[in-house]
């Protein structure tokens, strides 16, 4: 058992500025604190009625985790966030700041590397193909999403590639106005 597997094994969940604190120190003595931090603050995750199934992160900047729920009738994004995004808030500040992106995951890789972009508009401003063999997915968007589905410097596609082990590639459509029907 890890430290700080020790520091969440308590059945009491710890609320307000003492799970700021807890949440702070397994920072310092985890190399990824993530799993131990949400346990701490989403009782479906230590309940395992949710699971994290992976986790893609830049130390102390972004961090994506892709959870499924084990039970019918939880949405397991929706349970990490919390209401008004106080559970994913509380771990982001526990962890200096932080930014957590939660996705769902799922078996279809071109669904779960949708999910895992956050493309916006997803199932009509997003489309993906997937190639099986060489583990490889074009995302097709918008112009408009483009800046957003890459992220800054590429932050978002290489979390996202590395979160569902594809190589992600994104194309660029333009957007159809009354002039492409004539």
């Amino acid at each position: 058992m890890t430290p700080t597997a020790a520091l969440f094994s308590q059945a009491k969940m710890p609320q307000g500025d003492s799970a700021v604190r807890q949440l702070a120190h397994s920072a310092m003595i985890s190399p990824n604190p993530i799993p131990a931090a949400l346990s701490a603050r989403v009782p479906e995750l230590a309940q395992q009625l949710v699971d994290i199934v992976a986790i893609a992160r830049i130390t102390g900047v972004r961090a994506k985790v892709a959870v499924r729920s084990r039970v019918a009738g939880i949405n397991p994004v929706s349970a990490c966030i919390g209401w008004g995004g106080l559970r994913i808030a509380d771990v982001e500040k526990g962890l200096g700041g932080e930014r957590i992106h939660v996705v769902a995951y799922h078996v279809d890789p071109a669904t779960y590397v949708i999910n895992a972009l956050g493309c916006p508009g997803t199932g009509t401003g997003a489309a993906a193909a997937a190639e099986e063999r060489s583990r490889r997915i074009r995302v097709r968007v918008e112009a408009h999403d483009y800046p957003r589905t890459v992220g800054k410097a590429g932050q978002n596609v290489r979390l996202a590639s590395k979160l569902t082990g594809q190589k992600i590639e994104i194309l660029v459509e333009k957007s159809c106005t009354a002039d492409c029907f004539a």
